[in-house]
């Protein structure tokens, strides 16, 4: 599927799609990086969550947290190689990393981060950052939102 395709995807998600269920299983393992402790998760579409920290316990209590109502389940061997390529692309983000991703947003979320995926790994965010700034606020202006939860989450998975 062409980038073009994927994003019409996202854009096209319902509420429905949104919502973490009982049904939803998320996978996770956590490993080590030069940032320190990192943790990455998937559902059955794809990574859907990588977070950052010193401690993994706190790594793993922030992911239920994130997730209250989907069964989450330590990941196997498998899953495993998932966490190297994460952990590969944190090392060397211009390497690039081809995974799918799970993300779920509402359409201004969706918008934000179409905005921050246009600053190219590695380069200087400088000249790319106040463009994709002003698009975030100006889409806060027009829907009324709160920019912490939605660029934090964002910025996680670009």
């Amino acid at each position: 599927m062409n980038t073009t395709a994927k994003n019409a995807q996202l854009a096209a998600a319902t509420d429905n799609d949104l919502r973490w269920t009982a049904d939803t299983a998320i996978r996770f393992a956590i490993g080590e990086c030069s940032l320190g402790s990192i943790l990455v998760a998937a559902s059955e579409r794809g990574v859907c969550t990588i977070l950052l920290g010193d401690d993994p316990d706190e790594l793993a209590h922030d992911l239920r947290d994130r997730f209250p109502r989907a069964k989450v389940i330590g990941g196997d061997g498998e899953f495993e190689q998932i966490v190297s390529k994460v952990v590969a692309f944190v090392e060397a983000p211009a390497a690039g990393i081809d995974l799918p991703l799970d993300v779920r947003g509402t359409a201004f979320q969706q918008r934000v981060w179409q905005a921050l995926r246009k600053i190219p790994a590695g380069e200087t965010a400088k000249n790319h950052v106040l463009p994709a700034l002003r698009v975030v606020r100006d889409l806060a202006r027009l829907t009324h939102n709160s920019l912490s939860d939605s660029v934090r989450f964002w910025v996680g998975i670009i």
